[in-house]
């Protein structure tokens, strides 16, 4: 009997130490660094637990050459806490007519002042891909 409330005690414990991180949206505005280079776009981030889902509205350059559909994606989160987060989408795919594709898009946002990026980490090199901000909604 004494075990069994020893294991209880435990329980509450951790379940009060262990901070809880309610879902968030985030409201995104940014600058295109890679194909599109200074086209900007807007985007939503939803966290909610260990998922970020990431819902990019469909944009395209001034000048109309390239045109970018809506898309969303879904990182896993790494870090959210009351300073940043921090999300992975990783990849390791082998494709028949271009060999492996393995990497990380890597999504950072500082809570603290909104900025915002997001990048890549490849086997075959790395690139930045949207510089914005964001505000909490």
């Amino acid at each position: 009997m004494a075990r069994r409330v020893g294991q209880v005690v435990f329980f509450v414990a951790l379940c009060v130490s262990t901070p809880a991180i309610a879902a968030a949206t985030w409201d995104c505005t940014f600058t295109s660094r890679n194909i599109a280079g200074g086209t900007t776009g807007h985007a939503t981030l939803n966290v909610d637990g260990d998922v970020l889902t990431e819902k990019t509205d469909a944009w395209k350059m001034s000048d109309e050459r390239l045109q970018f559909p809506g898309m969303t994606v879904r990182f896993h989160v790494l870090e959210n806490n009351d300073v940043g987060l921090v999300a992975a989408y990783p990849q390791a795919v082998r494709s028949p007519d271009t060999g492996p594709f393995i990497g990380a898009t890597i999504l950072t946002l500082s809570k603290l002042d909104g900025d915002f990026r997001t990048g890549s980490v490849m086997t075959t090199g790395s690139s930045d891909f949207n510089i914005g901000r964001c505000t909490s909604k």
